[in-house]
């Protein structure tokens, strides 16, 4: 089974600058979303390491008042 030849109206070298130019293009738009997703992801770090922080204080000074409250009662 043969297939009839296709025919190229544009040069070669038109044709394959646009491919060229088309990934540059790709590529910028997945650097754009590297970009965007480091800093998305360095807020999100940050604001969890804040409420971790802030979780942690408060179990401390639940500790501290649990020894406080056993104090007084074994007064």
């Amino acid at each position: 089974m043969s297939q009839t030849p296709i025919t190229v109206k544009y040069p070669l070298e038109e044709v394959l600058g646009e491919l060229k130019q088309s990934i540059k293009e790709v590529n910028q738009n997945l650097a754009n979303i590297q970009k965007d997703m480091d800093e998305k992801f360095d807020t999100l770090q940050k604001d969890m390491n804040q409420k971790f922080d802030t979780l942690q204080k408060d179990v401390n000074d639940l500790k501290v008042g649990q020894m406080e409250l056993k104090t007084e009662v074994r007064n």
